[in-house]
C-alpha cells in the first residue's frame, strides 16, 4: 500500500512518540505502572505527574465497563500531557482483562496453531479475524499496546501456565503465525509485545511463583526453547520479558 490507513498511523504515532522521549532532556522513568482501581486516585495523580512515567498497564481489575475505561485511559493521556502508551494483556483464551460479559471471549493462540495444520489459509484467516476484533475492543477504549501474541514453543515438559496460550511446538509455526499476528495488530493500529524473552517453552514452573531453573546446555537445544529469531519478527513489534519472582 502506498499510503498507511488511519490505524497504522496512529501505531506509528504512538511508536514514534515513545522512542523519541529516550532522547529528551528530561525523559520520562523508564517505568510502567499499573493503577489501583476503575479510575486514579489523588495519590495516583501526584505520583504520576511527579513521576512521569513511559507508560501504563491495565488490569481487569481497571475494567468495569467501556464507558468507564474510556475516561480511565483519557484521564492518563491528560495526566501525562502526551502520547503515553497504554498496555493491557488481551491474548485471548485464559489471558484477556477484558472480560465477559461487557466484551467477547477470543480464542487461545494454539486453537489458530491446530486450525492452521489442517488448512493452513483458513487458520490465517481466523487468526487475522480475531485480532481485528481485539483491536477494535482495545482502540475503543484508548489502550495502544497489546502484550500478544506469546511466542513460546511448546515442549511436552511446558508448564501450564503456558499451555494453550503458545501456538505449537513447531517453532516455524510460531514464527509464521507471530509475524502474521504481529504485522495484523501495527495495521490496525495497535503496538504488539511479543512474549517471552527468553522462551518460556522449557520451563517446568510458574514464574509467577518460582524461579525457573533450565537445564539444555546445548545451543541448538535452547534456541528450541526462545521464542521467535529476531530476523523474523515484525518490525512493528517490541518484546517483554518473563515475569521473575
Amino acid at each position: 500500500m502506498d499510503a498507511l490507513s488511519s490505524e497504522n498511523k496512529d501505531a506509528c504515532k504512538t511508536h514514534a512518540s515513545a522512542l523519541s522521549l529516550l532522547t529528551e532532556e528530561d525523559p520520562p522513568a523508564a517505568i510502567i505502572f499499573g493503577v489501583e482501581g476503575q479510575s486514579l486516585t489523588a495519590r495516583e495523580q501526584e505520583i504520576f505527574k511527579d513521576c512521569n512515567p513511559l507508560g501504563f498497564i491495565l488490569f481487569a481489575r481497571n475494567c468495569a465497563s467501556r464507558a468507564q475505561v474510556q475516561d480511565l485511559t483519557a484521564s492518563l493521556q491528560d495526566l501525562t500531557g502526551r502520547v503515553v502508551p497504554v498496555l493491557m494483556d488481551q491474548e485471548g483464551g485464559r489471558v484477556q482483562r477484558l472480560k465477559t460479559p461487557e466484551w467477547n471471549q477470543y480464542l487461545p493462540a494454539k486453537f489458530f496453531g491446530d486450525r492452521f495444520m489442517t488448512d493452513f489459509a483458513k487458520g490465517r484467516q481466523a487468526l487475522e479475524e480475531q485480532v481485528g476484533k481485539i483491536s477494535a475492543d482495545l482502540h475503543e477504549i484508548g489502550v495502544n499496546v497489546n502484550c500478544a501474541p506469546v511466542l513460546d514453543v511448546l515442549f511436552a515438559e511446558t508448564h501450564d501456565v503456558i499451555g494453550d496460550r503458545a501456538f505449537s511446538e513447531n517453532p516455524q509455526l510460531v514464527a509464521t503465525l507471530g509475524v502474521q499476528a504481529c504485522k495484523s495488530y501495527a495495521a490496525k493500529g495497535i503496538i504488539p509485545v511479543v512474549k517471552h524473552i527468553p522462551g518460556h517453552g522449557r520451563e517446568l514452573c510458574d514464574s509467577h511463583k518460582e524461579l525457573p531453573k533450565v537445564t539444555a546446555t546445548k545451543a541448538g537445544t535452547l534456541s528450541l526453547s526462545t521464542s521467535i529469531p529476531s530476523s523474523s519478527a515484525s518490525p512493528s513489534a517490541s518484546s517483554r520479558p518473563g515475569n521473575v519472582p
